[in-house]
């Protein structure tokens, strides 16, 4: 794989700049790596790849909109992931100065996952589409559209303020074959 183009190097900061489509690489060579099924199929180059993701691998895989939100609320009801105060659990504009932070050193939520509010914000498996939640008949653990032009990007960065884009229930849309600044990624596996 080629080297990310990270925004600030070091070796436990998140790596950021990356793009959807290079995750699903890395997910699948992680995974073989362990001896884990890949949990993507990738199929053509560039712009027209088409990848599909068989949720009952073992292997690594970006966690559907759905799994992000269930495992950042960790059960409660509150503006960050683990707080009401973003201070308390979050990187962000006001106490990062625009510079990512080693995971760890604010408060974790209950699930004991740290920085789901803050410091990058995250790619998940879902396409991106502003209507589709609202148009749900019901909420059991949905995997998103079945196609779109923009994936999803969850939880806020250290250049957003305290507020709405730095709020756990803040939705982002990006280009799946590019990378951003700030925008890194957090893998699941399902058992």
């Amino acid at each position: 794989m080629k080297p990310a183009n990270v925004s600030n190097v070091g070796d436990k900061l998140p790596v950021d700049n990356v793009s959807w489509f290079d995750i699903a690489i890395f997910c699948n060579g992680l995974s073989e790596e362990a001896g884990l099924d890949p949990a993507y199929r990738i199929r053509g180059l560039g712009a027209s790849r088409v990848v599909t993701c068989d949720f009952n691998a073992n292997g690594y895989r970006l966690p559907t909109e759905a799994e992000w939100e269930f495992a950042a609320k960790a059960g409660a009801v509150t503006s960050y992931s683990g707080s009401e105060d973003p201070e308390e659990v979050a990187w962000y504009r006001d106490n990062s100065a625009g510079k990512l932070r080693y995971p760890g050193l604010k408060a974790a939520n209950a699930n004991g996952l740290y920085d789901c509010t803050g410091n990058v914000a995250e790619w998940v498996w879902d396409w991106y589409d502003s209507a589709y939640i609202r148009a749900l008949p019901t909420f059991v653990d949905p995997l998103g559209p079945d196609t779109g032009t923009q994936k999803t990007i969850r939880g806020g960065s250290v250049m957003n303020s305290e507020g709405r884009n730095l709020h756990i229930l803040w939705r982002e849309k990006g280009d799946p074959n590019r990378g951003y600044q700030f925008v890194g990624f957090r893998l699941v596996r399902s058992k």
